[in-house]
């Protein structure tokens, strides 16, 4: 009686070790939780990453009026840890990698509002396609294939450009989470 109840005892234990080194493993990597609705279908998450950045905008014309015409983003993305890993510039918005990788164009493939609830003063979120991946065999970015941004925050021009601004140009902050898709 007395060694069953050990052996019980001792499954038990070892069972709650399990468990507990299991919940472990996934504190010590990086679990990517996509959070967004911004998915592609059948893609694996590579990396999640946090951009802060600019868009410049120049208030110009035409005969329907003022408007901001955009100009250019820069976006830097950081992982959790607060590292550098990549940025986004231009208006192609070309994505280069920490390891000399280069994206030379995300295309948007869907987009609406911000699911930050910021309205309209932030950029919408989008899921964008990829367009010639140069990455060195073993790029953690070989394969990309998407990349989604959501939760903007900011981006957008509080208020309207006037006849008194044309040719002025503005850079108006943003925040968001992006995510890398093979």
């Amino acid at each position: 009686m007395k060694i069953m109840c050990f052996i019980r005892i001792l499954i038990v234990s070892i069972l709650t070790l399990l468990i507990n080194a299991c919940s472990t493993y996934n504190d010590l990597f990086d679990k990517i939780e996509a959070e967004t609705k911004f998915q592609p279908i059948g893609g694996k998450p590579i990396e999640a990453l946090q951009g802060k950045g600019t868009v410049t905008y120049v208030c110009a014309s035409d005969d329907k009026g003022t408007f901001y015409k955009f100009e250019n983003m820069n976006v830097e993305l950081f992982s959790k840890s607060k590292l550098l890993q990549a940025e986004i510039s231009g208006s192609n918005q070309t994505l280069v990698y920490k390891d000399g990788s280069k994206v030379e164009t995300l295309l948007p493939l869907k987009w609406e509002g911000s699911e930050s609830g910021d309205g309209n003063l932030s950029l919408p979120d989008v899921l964008f396609s990829v367009s010639d991946v140069i990455a060195p065999k073993g790029s953690k970015i070989s394969g990309l294939n998407y990349v989604t941004r959501y939760g903007t925050k900011g981006g957008i021009p509080n208020f309207p450009c006037g006849e008194d601004q044309i040719g002025k140009v503005f850079k108006v902050p943003f925040t968001a989470n992006y995510i890398l898709w093979k």
